[in-house]
């Protein structure tokens, strides 16, 4: 689940790091649980695939990266995270 690329621009997070801030959000533990991440993760990809969650690519890989407002807006949404 996810590489080890990073966005390149502070107002941007990947997939996992988006997955992992959102299972934050849900749970308060700065570690969460595989699981919880995964559900994120998976819930993000289905939203690009909706075309509700806009993806960009970094540095013209195959990582996509996510503008952090909305990917707040997507979580707030989704899993009724603030």
């Amino acid at each position: 689940m996810g590489g080890k690329a990073k966005s390149n621009h502070p107002d941007y997070l990947t997939r996992i790091d988006a997955a992992r801030a959102i299972s934050f959000e849900m749970t308060n533990d700065p570690d969460p649980e595989h699981e919880k991440v995964h559900i994120a993760y998976r819930r993000i990809g289905t939203a690009i695939t909706e075309g509700t969650l806009i993806a960009h690519p970094v540095a013209g890989g195959r990582t996509k990266q996510f503008y952090k407002p909305d990917l707040h807006s997507f979580a707030k949404e989704t899993f009724g995270c603030e």
